[in-house]
């Protein structure tokens, strides 16, 4: 009797827990679902054009019955495909078009926030086998740190907020023992694919979620490899045509000019100390508290050692790759286009699970970190 009592009290634990955060990203998305088409829209989004080319296209799609490759009505004409990542094979492209622009939106607000904040909260319990307190404090992180400095916008669709989703989904594949997970992996690599941009995000959140497996979580190299690889080729397949657009008018683009000049290399070290010293701020207090239990518990757990000299090697990385590209863009030709910065997408997300695995250690005093998984 005691047994399933427990169980029940357990149960409607884990339900209080879940509303708590559905109610928490409600409150984050609140302007947009209650002032509706009269809600803030950002800068990033509208300034920007990214909810205009949104508009733009769905109306000539209502109207005119086809997918336009080429807009007339905006200055000079525009290649639709290469421009703020509109393609008719994601998402967002099909909300614009059934839904008027402003409920469109509000949607993608909502969704970018409940779907970040819950799986935070799956990977870490479910995966992490963190408590449920610490749990709910990396959702809440997770929600609130976020990569884009105006907070998540459309332009980031559901690709940085959905980062603890998808690692979440890739590390309960790896837990399977049959071939089908092998099928898995397609399905993850069409999901990443219909969900996000490719140019945006999806080379930069794979090779941060590749470290992160290989380095962080132990995971077998040449198993890694293999899942990484196909989840890499089907995640172009649907931005196929994009992708070919871009790179066919790359040659005449002004960004494409812009960044074949060269900078010079103090401009280039100054540029990259100013997005450090941003980068802390951002994430100052979370920074503040894994530092501060790091070096309490770094003597005593080898694992926390590795996490945070990863994310270190990370972030050099990235700067070093940037400082390199910026300065030779005469000599890289295609390659100045990366902007190596990218690379820290995964970032906040493995600065946040930090955290909470220092406060885990430090709660319990233990040498082990705990990532078994939960059966």
């Amino acid at each position: 009797m005691n047994m399933n009592l427990q169980k029940i009290l357990f149960s409607k634990k884990k339900q209080i827990f879940i509303l708590i955060l559905v109610i928490w990203s409600l409150w984050l998305s609140f302007e947009f679902f209650i002032f509706g088409k009269n809600s803030f829209v950002r800068v990033h989004d509208c300034a920007e054009s990214n909810l205009s080319f949104r508009m733009a296209i769905s109306l000539i799609i209502n109207n005119e019955n086809y997918f336009p490759s080429w807009i007339p009505n905006f200055a000079c004409g525009v290649d639709s495909l290469i421009m703020n990542n509109i393609s008719p094979f994601t998402y967002d492209y099909l909300l614009f078009l059934l839904l008027p622009p402003w409920l469109a939106y509000i949607i993608i607000m909502i969704l970018q926030r409940l779907l970040g904040t819950l799986f935070t909260y799956f990977l870490c319990r479910k995966i992490y086998c963190l408590p449920e307190l610490i749990s709910l404090l990396a959702s809440m992180c997770f929600s609130l740190g976020t990569w884009s400095v105006n907070d998540w916008t459309l332009y980031d669709q559901l690709g940085p907020p959905l980062i603890p989703l998808f690692i979440y989904l890739i590390e309960k594949i790896y837990m399977q023992k049959s071939y089908l997970k092998y099928l898995n992996c397609i399905f993850i690599g069409l999901m990443i694919s219909y969900l996000t941009f490719f140019p945006l995000f999806t080379p930069f959140f794979l090779f941060g979620a590749f470290i992160w497996f290989v380095a962080i979580r132990g995971k077998e190299l040449k198993m890694s490899l293999v899942f990484f690889f196909i989840i890499g080729i089907f995640s172009t397949i649907l931005e196929l045509p994009q992708l070919l657009a871009i790179f066919s008018n790359a040659v005449d683009s002004g960004r494409s000019i812009i960044s074949s000049i060269s900078v010079s290399l103090s401009s280039a070290l100054n540029s990259s100390f100013a997005h450090l010293v941003d980068l802390l701020l951002r994430y100052k207090l979370i920074t503040l508290i894994s530092i501060i239990c790091f070096c309490i518990l770094k003597m005593k757990n080898k694992q926390l050692n590795r996490f945070f000299y990863t994310i270190i090697g990370l972030v050099i990385f990235s700067k070093i790759m940037w400082i390199v590209s910026v300065t030779n863009r005469e000599n890289l030709n295609m390659l100045s286009l990366i902007n190596f910065n990218d690379f820290l997408i995964i970032y906040p997300f493995m600065l946040i699970i930090f955290m909470c695995q220092t406060l885990n250690c430090f709660n319990r005093y233990t040498l082990t970190i705990g990532f078994e998984r939960e059966d």
